[in-house]
């Protein structure tokens, strides 16, 4: 049993740090392009008409007396319209958070899920129509960008760049591109 206690304790040592764990909420309008790639697009991705959205989501930042923080990030990523999607993701973030200089870059690499309306048309003989379909998928997920510390509490979301891209064999995967700024909101 003594072995169990030691590992206990070790925890503890490893663990207790007087650096405090943070938790932020951040909401964004997202300039985005939702498209496709696969084996019909042997030329790589092709994009539908960018459109407006917004980008909302949550980071957990881990006690570090670094001034490196490690965190987690979960974010939705919507467009509207025949031209949006949605993309629902988590990352593994990692930031600089400067003592004396209000700019704190990051950068994350994480995956998740892309959905958005492939429409295309179909055609038979003298008649032609459109097939509208929707088309979800795992995507891996690479972002950076810069925030701007405002207040204690509060930053600007200078912006947030990066693509969610779709992997796989086949005919079509849904992919994203973006680029956003917004506020962050810090709990501490």
């Amino acid at each position: 049993m003594i072995p169990a206690r030691l590992l206990c304790l070790a925890f503890a040592l490893v663990f207790s740090s007087t650096a405090q764990a943070e938790t932020a909420i951040y909401g964004t309008g997202t300039y985005e392009a939702f498209g496709f790639t696969g084996s019909n697009y042997s030329s790589g991705g092709s994009f539908k008409k960018a459109t407006g959205g917004v980008n909302g989501g949550v980071f957990f930042t881990f006690p570090t007396e670094s001034r490196f923080k490690a965190s987690i990030d979960g974010r939705i990523l919507y467009g509207a319209g025949k031209n949006g999607g949605q993309a629902y993701t988590g990352a593994f973030r990692v930031s600089f958070v400067p003592q004396h200089n209000r700019l704190r870059p990051y950068f994350q690499i994480g995956g998740g899920v892309a959905s958005t309306q492939l429409t295309s048309p179909i055609c038979s003989g003298f008649s032609c129509s459109i097939q509208q379909r929707r088309v979800s998928n795992g995507v891996a997920q690479l972002a950076f960008g810069i925030d701007v510390r405002a207040t204690d509490h509060m930053d600007i979301r200078a912006f947030d760049y990066g693509a969610d891209a779709g992997s796989g064999t086949g005919a079509a995967h849904a992919a994203a591109g973006f680029l956003d700024a917004g506020l962050v909101y810090h709990f501490h």
